[in-house]
């Protein structure tokens, strides 16, 4: 097996953080136009 080193692992833990709050945005944003139009 490979070992990782911090600098990738970092990296990548920076990669799903920002994915995740771009999926909290998109949500937000849905839920504003679904409230929006009832």
């Amino acid at each position: 097996m490979q070992k990782l080193d911090w600098t990738t692992i970092l990296l990548r833990l920076y990669k799903n953080s920002l994915n995740e709050n771009h999926q909290t945005f998109i949500l937000r944003k849905n839920q504003k136009f679904i409230f929006g139009s009832l």
